[in-house]
């Protein structure tokens, strides 16, 4: 091989490694592109359901910024909590859903109107939320022990006074007022504690404590269903208050608030109302509640009424 042709081999072989070094051009964003983009990406934004949940999630979980930072790893001391939730649910909501019982046995045994018997238990729903709406801002100041103590022991006394009730207003005081101020006394406090144990996992928890609310409307039910007949009134709600104190002590035993107490917290805070996501959603809760009580109350009455014999 001559002189002339190695020289074009090194020619030839530059500019390949050249080639090969240079740059590529930067691919220019065109605005077309950057609009099919943000039009991909608003298919994927949350509604307003989910923006109102998660504006709900972020002011309940947490007061005064890092020092309420759900910690994940607290292991079988979150698992105690939501059992200890659950049982809550369980006396609250439950007994809440098991208030048909009460107003089947009341519109059968007394001559006082279905209409009149069911302010009864729905004093004692009302009370369940708006006092725990109220008292849910006393777990941050380290008390949780302590109004859980007071709401067991408004519930205890309330179901024993009730056994030896005879008139409507005294139903009213005992059966609604008593019971529903020691439900709300426990409730929302309790979700308040259970929202800072898991940082990922927060649909499990609180779906697992909230079916405490099934299992405390069938099984309060079941118990008056069954011991009326052969206990009577007054023995069946010693027996109900019974089941309540041992299962509200063992949530009391298992709750494990983690929050410390906060400096400058308020009581109420308005702040929230200034949402209008919020606002929605609140109303929405309020309508769905309020036709699932009535349904709750007055279905076991007509549905005893086709019994043939009835239940009581």
């Amino acid at each position: 091989m001559d002189r002339s042709s190695q020289d074009i081999d090194l020619e030839s072989l530059g500019s390949i490694d050249s080639a090969h070094h240079q740059p590529v051009p930067e691919r220019t964003v065109s605005r077309t592109d950057t609009n099919t983009d943000e039009a991909a990406l608003e298919e994927f934004e949350p509604s307003i359901l989910e923006r109102a949940v998660d504006s709900i999630w972020g002011k309940f979980s947490s007061s005064d910024g890092s020092d309420q930072v759900p910690h994940p790893d607290r292991g079988w001391r979150s698992w105690c909590s939501i059992l200890s939730c659950h049982l809550i649910f369980m006396n609250t909501c439950g007994w809440v859903n098991s208030s048909g019982a009460f107003q089947m046995y009341y519109t059968e045994n007394t001559s006082l109107p279905a209409g009149n018997i069911s302010w009864i238990g729905s004093i004692g729903a009302c009370f369940l939320f708006f006092f725990g709406a109220l008292t849910s801002c006393l777990v941050y100041a380290n008390t949780v022990c302590w109004i859980f103590s007071i709401g067991i022991i408004l519930q205890f006394f309330g179901l024993i006074l009730t056994s030896v009730c005879r008139e409507y207003w005294q139903y009213i005081l005992a059966q609604g007022v008593l019971i529903g101020l020691g439900h709300g006394l426990i409730f929302c406090p309790a979700l308040a504690v259970l929202s800072t144990d898991f940082a990922t996992r927060r649909p499990l928890e609180i779906g697992f404590a909230a079916c405490g609310s099934m299992v405390g409307g069938t099984m309060f039910s079941g118990i008056v269903r069954l011991l009326l007949p052969k206990l009577g009134y007054e023995w069946t709600l010693v027996a109900v208050s019974s089941v309540k104190l041992v299962t509200l002590i063992l949530a009391l035993i298992l709750v494990k608030p983690k929050v410390k107490p906060c400096q400058s917290h308020p009581i109420i805070g308005f702040s929230m109302l200034k949402d209008i996501e919020y606002i929605v959603f609140v109303v929405a809760s309020f309508c769905t509640t309020m036709g699932l009580h009535c349904l709750l109350f007055l279905s076991i009455v007509f549905t005893n009424r086709l019994q043939c014999p009835p239940l009581f």
